[in-house]
């Protein structure tokens, strides 16, 4: 039921996070016609401001990989690009038979390729909080709130003039010097939506 819970509140905070990209997109429109019929010394200028361009961000939901089972997220570029240098911080769950957790992965992430493709690579760390020790095969620990350092490669499809935004790789927690650590490869999947 908590997963359901928080898979619903997910999907409708992306929902309405695309919802306000939309009206401002809309809004943005509606000002370029208006400067365009009535202010036409002053078009060039206009134009040049609205459409400068912006660091690339996204909202999204991932299943898997350094969220833990699902989570939210918000990634953005440090320069005025879809690719180069990033940083990715979220909130998620885990859960398994045994206890349920609260995850908070945030990091730092390369993106190289060219126009919508690119090969992403990161690092960071992911604060793990459950209400109890599990000791399950594929990821298992001793202690009840810790930091596991993660590393990820995976592919990102990012175009700058569509929302949708989708990305797939492979995750690797770190023992990190935890005593009783276990965390076998993780996959993620995200799908979102591009802001710009």
């Amino acid at each position: 039921m908590r997963i359901l819970l928080c898979l619903l509140t997910i999907l409708v905070s992306i929902q309405c996070i695309a919802q306000l990209v939309e009206n401002q997109q809309a809004f943005e429109n509606q000002f370029r016609t208006s400067i365009a019929t009535n202010s036409r010394p002053m078009l060039h200028l206009t134009n040049a401001a609205i459409t400068s361009t912006s660091p690339g961000q996204a909202v999204y939901a991932e299943l898997g990989g350094t969220g833990g089972f699902l989570s939210l997220n918000y990634d953005t570029r440090f320069d005025k690009s879809n690719k180069g240098l990033g940083l990715r911080i979220g909130i998620g769950t885990i859960t398994d038979l045994n206890s349920f957790g609260l995850t908070l992965p945030f990091g730092l992430n390369y993106l190289a390729g060219e126009k919508v493709h690119f090969f992403e690579a990161a690092l960071g760390a992911t604060f793990f909080s459950f209400s109890k020790q599990n000791q399950d095969s594929w990821f298992s620990f001793t202690k009840k709130q810790f930091l596991a350092p993660y590393c990820w490669v995976g592919y990102r499809y990012q175009p700058t003039d569509k929302r949708f935004f989708f990305r797939a790789g492979l995750n690797q927690f770190l023992a990190g010097g935890l005593s009783g650590f276990v965390a076998k490869p993780f996959p993620g999947l995200s799908f979102g939506y591009s802001i710009r």
